[in-house]
């Protein structure tokens, strides 16, 4: 009994540890991934998506305009492929607002 305790405590932290340096590495690609956009430039060629991670990475606050002419003023929470979390938006009684990117009809960011 005293061996199968010792084993589940041998892999039980080889987990811990291991997942602690999974997200070390998670971390650095997320760094990594953040500089490379906030270093990038938008031009008319730039796709929406686009348009969104470099705002996230500059911290920048975006007006995202949706159809029907709905502003939200916010910071970026998340980018998807399909949709945007944008965190407390201003003058809104709510705290996130997520939109689908094909909803959107343009995008408003300040300068760097």
């Amino acid at each position: 009994m005293m061996k199968k305790s010792l084993i589940f405590a041998a892999v039980l932290g080889a987990g811990i540890f291991g997942g602690a340096a999974v997200n070390r590495a998670l971390a650095a690609d997320d760094a990594a991934e953040k500089q490379k956009f906030a270093k990038q430039a938008i031009t008319a060629d730039t796709t929406l998506w686009t348009v969104f991670k470099i705002a996230q990475a500059r911290d920048s606050k975006a007006t995202v305009i949706v159809e029907g002419g709905v502003q939200y003023t916010a910071k970026l929470k998340d980018v998807g492929r399909e949709f945007v979390v944008l965190k407390e938006p201003t003058g809104k009684e709510y705290f996130e607002v997520v939109v689908a990117l094909d909803k959107i009809v343009a995008v408003e960011l300040k300068a760097p």
